[in-house]
């Protein structure tokens, strides 16, 4: 009964907030809303629940490991409350132009990116999360820098506007070799985005049954539902401006994915790959370092991302 009574008040909660006025009528949305409100909901009744319980017990001088129901509705109530918290935590997503995102993105820098308009120096890089972002934003930077890999770890975080806005643009080419191309990586869907025909956009795709089919299937956490961003960024497959490549393929066959990667750059970026590099005594190329540096057993072991 009482979980009926705080779902019930989540849902009139839901209904009467500003958040539900301003909010997509997207599914994933809505069940968003429905339990960060629950949570809050019994975040509040299970303090006061707990409170009762403790004020009960030591007025009538109940011990509470004697008394089963008392006890049975405390450890409930417990959990209850711990659960919602984390809910709580974890759903608290700020709303911008109808849509939520992550708390670790700014909101001013949430509007930067909807309003960016990218020029055609820019090489924006979009995915969702956890679809490859860092590893091929680490390729590009390989082909950018002609192999001169950073010896530290990258700060990766300058290249996203979600979470540098201006400073991404404006920093991004600070260290680089070549600065005829402007590196940029969003989560942002192509719908949230100003398209621009002379700019170029590289989309990464990854299939959700690898590792993250639960947390995508949640809908609406993070960047909102991974199929509906994914299909913003299918509608542009055939873009002359537009490369889209798949995770499942950089895996399967890293020296195609990057001269893939590399062309997407730009054509003198492709014949780069096939240049000695420099600054080493062998006869290895470019193409050659970047698949032996950017694979999964060398970044794991210079801790690279």
């Amino acid at each position: 009964m009482l979980t009926i009574a705080c779902f019930s008040i989540s849902i009139l909660s839901v209904v009467w907030s500003e958040n539900f006025k301003n909010i997509d009528e997207k599914p994933d949305e809505l069940n968003l809303m429905v339990w960060y409100s629950c949570g809050k909901v019994l975040w509040s009744v299970g303090n006061i629940w707990i409170f009762f319980g403790v004020f009960i017990s030591r007025k009538e001088n109940i011990a509470i490991n004697h008394t089963n129901q008392l006890q049975n509705y405390f450890v409930d109530m417990t959990l209850a409350v711990i659960v919602s918290y984390v809910l709580y935590m974890l759903i608290d997503f700020p709303t911008v132009r109808g849509r939520l995102f992550p708390k670790a993105f700014n909101t001013a820098f949430i509007e930067y990116v909807m309003d960016y308009q990218p020029g055609p120096a820019d090489r924006l890089l979009l995915t969702y999360p956890k679809c490859g972002t860092w590893w091929t934003l680490y390729i590009l930077l390989s082909v950018v820098n002609a192999g001169s890999i950073p010896k530290s770890t990258p700060d990766y975080a300058n290249y996203t506007l979600e979470l540098k806005g201006p400073e991404s643009v404006d920093r991004e080419n600070e260290g680089h070799v070549d600065r005829e191309v402007k590196i940029i990586q969003s989560h942002m869907w192509f719908k949230k985005l100003t398209f621009h025909s002379t700019a170029k956009y590289l989309v990464v795709l990854r299939n959700p049954k690898d590792r993250y089919f639960r947390w995508y299937m949640s809908g609406g956490y993070q960047c909102g539902d991974y199929f509906e961003a994914t299909l913003s960024y299918w509608e542009h497959r055939l873009d002359g401006n537009c490369t889209l490549i798949t995770y499942e393929e950089m895996v399967a066959n890293p020296r195609d994915s990057i001269v893939r990667i590399a062309s997407f750059l730009g054509t003198k970026y492709v014949h780069r790959l096939y240049d000695r590099c420099g600054d080493t005594t062998t006869d290895e190329i470019l193409l050659d370092r970047i698949i032996r540096t950017s694979s999964f057993e060398a970044m794991k072991s210079s801790q690279t991302t």
